[in-house]
């Protein structure tokens, strides 16, 4: 969407196509089937679950094929997201999540996960280092940007516009991914 809107090449002018994981260990599953079937592909993947059995599986994973990518630092994408964007981002990130929850329930998420300390009001007009944290527990917890299409317009709307300004570990991993994709791409 954001490359549509930039008239620039997409990752589908390249032969890439996306396609949601689900979450949880179904994603594993998805890509190592798709390797299986022949097809070049990546995962991008959080990295908060430490786990034993998580290590394993994304081993297995890459093992069949599957280039992995992932955030890195234990964070979730609403870890990495918040963590590593400009602070002038986070008042549009929560109008955007506020445009599909609503007003009065993103400011009870946010409140939820502060302490009561933050609200939205008090997030968008003065956003502070010290509301990054709690933000992404909200937007994680409440699924603000699960849906395809409430992450493209994240991507439209926060990532695309400052990208420049995000942190160098967050553009690392979207850079590598968006030249996996150049290489790996199918342009038939």
């Amino acid at each position: 969407m954001l490359w549509l809107s930039l008239d620039a090449p997409g990752f589908q002018d390249r032969g890439v196509y996306t396609t949601d994981g689900d979450g949880g260990g179904k994603y594993f599953r998805r890509a190592s089937v798709f390797a299986r079937l022949g097809y070049n592909t990546a995962l991008l993947k959080d990295s908060d679950i430490p786990d034993f059995a998580h290590q394993q599986q994304t081993l297995l994973c890459q093992q069949s094929g599957v280039t992995v990518f992932e955030w890195g630092n234990g964070y979730s994408t609403e870890d990495a997201l918040f963590a590593s964007c400009p602070l002038e981002a986070i008042p549009v990130i929560l109008n955007l999540a506020a445009q599909n929850f609503g007003e009065q329930q993103v400011n009870q998420h946010i409140l939820n996960h502060s302490g009561q300390q933050h609200t939205l009001l008090s997030c968008t007009t003065n956003p502070a280092d010290n509301m990054r944290q709690p933000l992404a527990n909200a937007a994680g917890k409440y699924k603000w940007f699960k849906s395809i299409s409430a992450a493209e317009l994240l991507g439209l709307h926060v990532v695309g516009p400052h990208y420049a300004a995000f942190g160098e570990e967050f553009r690392k991993q979207i850079n590598s991914l968006y030249a996996w994709g150049q290489i790996n791409g199918d342009r038939r």
